[in-house]
């Protein structure tokens, strides 16, 4: 692990670097700066949602109890190559919550 005054010297370095690019080159340093703000924004978003899905599970017993499905998309999980190749999925918890309808999953 780097010591706190090899970091600070790593990070001195950096500034400096950046400090002469945005002298010798403003342009590329512009860009380099707005790609950077793009990575950092697709790498903090969220899932947007899309739709939401309900269906009533058949049981056993007479109660009532839906599933709902979000839909989202999110940039990070990545696109189909091809019309042909397989959709990524990702999945959160499943959270159960009492309504005047009977149990509901959430």
């Amino acid at each position: 692990m780097d010591s706190p005054n090899e970091m600070l010297k790593q990070a001195e370095h950096i500034w400096k670097m950046l400090d002469e690019l945005a002298d010798s080159d403003p342009n590329a340093y512009k860009n380099f700066v707005q790609k950077s703000m793009d990575e950092k924004k697709r790498e903090t978003a969220i899932p947007e949602p899309f739709m939401c899905l309900k269906t009533e599970l058949i049981t056993k017993t007479s109660d009532n109890t839906f599933l709902f499905v979000n839909i989202c998309s999110w940039t990070k999980v990545p696109a189909p190559k091809s019309s042909t190749d397989a959709v990524s999925v990702t999945g959160g918890p499943l959270e159960e919550k009492q309504s005047e309808y009977g149990i509901v999953n959430l």
